[in-house]
């Protein structure tokens, strides 16, 4: 079991001053098992963001590079497949890119492909694994002697979460869409996020079924393992740490619970196949809402570990020292009691 974090390489701390993800991870006390570098790579990504990363390969990290170029497939509604389908050529020469930035690294790296990808009209189109698979085999063959790429898929444990552990319902929806990609892919990855706002409505802990949370994430490991047969990566896990003032309900304390909840869990995550587990984001993102248009809203500007000592609305986390949340006391905690 390897854990670790997102969602970036390079941070920028203060104006024009950059640090890496392991620095920050050293300066701030996370155990030495934190060694996965999530990297999400959203439309107009670019090489230059992982520049330097062999050094920090060869000691060991793996990046998980987070394909995400067709972006946020829900906001489409009944019409995504439609968007998917005009985009493929695009997005397949997207993978090249990849691809081609990947080939002169060496060591492993990790490929998740287009994540939460189980929506509305996608979820029950074959054509959407086979697009999957074309893209597994494009990084597949970018393979070198000195180069491993694995590549997996992500759906995302959507559905209801109020007094639900098991939502077989929901789990077995995407299944017309991930099989054909099946024989191409190494791992398949989920994802487990909650949050104060989503869709522009205010939740409680009850409707996010917090409390449920380290069971239900290892029964979609367990339902996944048994229904798939694949190695398993919770590539990001969160509970933003957002309070509205209207209705402060002290989500500090519940991401950090149900955060250690999970990773008290690790031992059974590892018997039903799970070989990673990483949080969303090692700092906050105060520019994370800036279009307005993030599904958790406000709340997205808080998916972090450690809290930024930057301006509303600027990704730069300020000077050190940073503090790290209560949710990141317990990713701290959670990590290193893995032996």
């Amino acid at each position: 079991m390897r854990f670790g974090v997102g969602d970036r390489y390079w941070w920028e701390t203060t104006s024009g001053q950059y640090a890496t993800t392991p620095q920050l991870l050293a300066q701030n006390g996370f155990p030495a098992n934190n060694q996965l570098l999530g990297i999400w790579l959203p439309a107009g990504w670019q090489p230059s963001w992982f520049t330097g990363i062999q050094s920090d390969m060869d000691q060991g990290d793996v990046p998980v590079f987070i394909h995400y170029t067709l972006g946020d497939l829900a906001q489409y509604g009944n019409s995504a497949w439609s968007y998917v389908q005009s985009q493929q050529q695009a997005w397949l020469a997207d993978v090249s890119r990849l691809a081609q930035a990947l080939a002169p690294l060496k060591g492993t790296v990790l490929v998740v492909l287009q994540p939460e990808f189980n929506v509305p009209s996608i979820e029950d189109q074959p054509g959407f694994g086979a697009l999957l698979a074309q893209g597994a085999q494009i990084l597949h063959a970018a393979q070198t002697p000195q180069l491993r790429i694995l590549v997996g898929a992500c759906p995302g444990d959507f559905g209801v979460y109020a007094g639900t552990t098991v939502d077989t319902v929901n789990w077995d929806a995407f299944k017309p869409a991930l099989t054909p990609a099946l024989g191409s892919l190494d791992f398949l990855a989920f994802q487990e996020m909650r949050g104060q706002i989503f869709d522009g409505a205010q939740q409680t802990p009850d409707q996010q079924g917090l409390s449920l949370l380290p069971a239900r994430t290892l029964a979609f490991a367990q339902y996944l393992q048994a229904t798939y047969g694949k190695p398993l990566l919770l590539a990001y896990m969160t509970v933003a740490t957002f309070n509205s003032p209207s209705d402060p309900l002290g989500w500090d304390a519940l991401a950090a619970q149900a955060t250690a909840g999970v990773l008290a869990e690790a031992r059974q995550l590892h018997a039903a196949g799970l070989f990673g587990i990483m949080a969303m984001s090692l700092f906050d993102d105060l520019s994370h809402n800036n279009d307005g248009k993030d599904a958790w809203g406000e709340a997205s500007r808080y998916f972090g570990l450690i809290a930024s000592n930057g301006t509303m609305g600027q990704a730069a986390l300020g000077a050190p020292p940073y503090t790290i949340k209560q949710v990141g006391k317990a990713w701290i905690q959670g990590t290193a009691a893995w032996k």
